[in-house]
């Protein structure tokens, strides 16, 4: 009867060994550890849209030869498995990942301090995105990096960036950090909307906002938003370097920190309507870094170069007016261009046909919507064909922003 008894107490306390996570365990299994995952994340930029990610896991006991990597899955925001190694290390890569949340999920066995096998799971949501590629500044530059913006003169009161990365309308996200020059005088103002003139900027004016500060009275992060009418603030982290996200899911706007996906602040006011990267600066050297997001950039006079392959990436256009690039070898004074545009979200949809005049010596063409039979609709993705007299086709796969 005994040792019926203690064989019940040696498995209790293995299985609350299996499935602990805190530093300390029962006295059989004694100290337990922890585990770390820590991604290095390389976001797309407007010109590469693939994203990638190298992980590192460490375990606080230290990798002995009982310690292995039990299994590790990578998981998109709707579920979807994109990385499970069927011999999993650990230390690895994902390439190819499209802008979006990601789960890291998996199990380290390993040893307690009093020689048990212990399994320990982990988990981390990460995200992955798009660098801001900044259209304009005032007063400042990008600075530390590429999709970065710091204050590096003071020719007007508030140093201004804003962002090529935009959306006329839809569900995105977009997250910031902050740099400080001065410690007692130091803010950085990320605009919620559309942002279309830098030149000027008032704290105090009709815009909602986050602010990131560093001051002789205190530190932080906290939005300015309208609440029936009346714009009110609310601290929203006393951590001045905190990261900040800003989610859009149909028309409700939730801000998040950090890799935490609890919601530290929701806006009382609906919204669907356009939106870009606008940020504001007060003194020399603070700064946003590190602006990423899942919106495109949208070059407004750019025109595109058409492809002899279909190619997955697209082309984001920032009006109802497609601009493109057509060259052709000989030129054939009697033959124009046919222009065939298909709806690619709709699998029963045919192709809208036209036809556009050539002009010896140019190569630039546009096509607009509700001209000459064209329906183009924000938000689908078409595919634009054209044929030359000699039935060569080129391609260019696009979307209105």
């Amino acid at each position: 009867m005994r040792i019926y008894i203690v064989f019940l107490l040696l498995v209790s306390g293995l299985s609350n060994g299996v499935y602990g996570q805190r530093g300390g365990g029962g006295s059989l299994i004694g100290k337990i550890g922890s585990v770390t995952l820590t991604p290095t994340i390389t976001h797309a930029t407007c010109f590469n849209p693939k994203s990638s990610v190298d992980y590192l896991i460490t375990v606080s006991s230290g990798w002995n030869k009982y310690t292995k990597v039990n299994f590790i899955n990578l998981i998109n925001s709707v579920g979807d498995v994109v990385y499970d190694p069927s011999n999993p290390v650990a230390i690895g890569s994902v390439l190819n990942l499209l802008a979006g949340s990601y789960t890291f999920t998996g199990s380290i066995t390993t040893t307690s301090s009093t020689g048990f096998f212990i399994s320990i799971p982990f988990t981390i949501t990460i995200w992955i995105g798009i660098e801001s590629s900044w259209k304009e500044f005032v007063d400042m530059s990008p600075l530390p990096n590429n999709y970065s913006a710091k204050r590096i003169i003071n020719n007007q009161s508030y140093g201004g960036a804003l962002s090529y990365n935009q959306i006329t309308t839809g569900d995105f996200w977009i997250e910031m950090s902050a740099v400080y020059g001065s410690s007692s005088d130091s803010y950085v103002y990320w605009v919620i909307g559309e942002t279309d003139d830098i030149s000027y900027f008032n704290s105090s004016g009709n815009d909602q906002y986050i602010q990131f500060y560093s001051t002789s009275s205190g530190s932080g992060v906290l939005v300015r938003y309208l609440n029936q009418g009346v714009f009110t603030t609310t601290i929203i982290s006393t951590n001045k370097d905190d990261k900040i996200r800003l989610i859009r899911t149909g028309t409700i706007i939730r801000l998040q920190k950090n890799n935490d996906n609890t919601i530290l602040f929701s806006f009382p006011n609906p919204n669907n309507g356009p939106f870009n990267i606008g940020v504001f600066t007060r003194s020399i050297n603070d700064a946003c870094i590190n602006v990423v997001s899942s919106l495109t950039c949208v070059y407004d006079n750019q025109y595109y170069y058409l492809k002899e392959n279909i190619e997955q990436s697209i082309a984001y256009i920032p009006s109802e007016t497609v601009k493109f690039k057509f060259i052709e070898k000989y030129y054939d004074i009697s033959g124009n261009l046919q222009v065939e545009i298909l709806d690619l979200s709709d699998v029963n949809s045919t192709p809208q046909i036209t036809s556009l005049n050539k002009t010896k010596g140019v190569d630039f063409y546009e096509i607009k919507n509700g001209v000459n039979g064209v329906s183009i609709i924000s938000g689908k993705t078409y595919l634009l064909t054209v044929i030359d007299s000699k039935e060569k086709k080129q391609y260019l796969k696009f979307k209105v922003a």
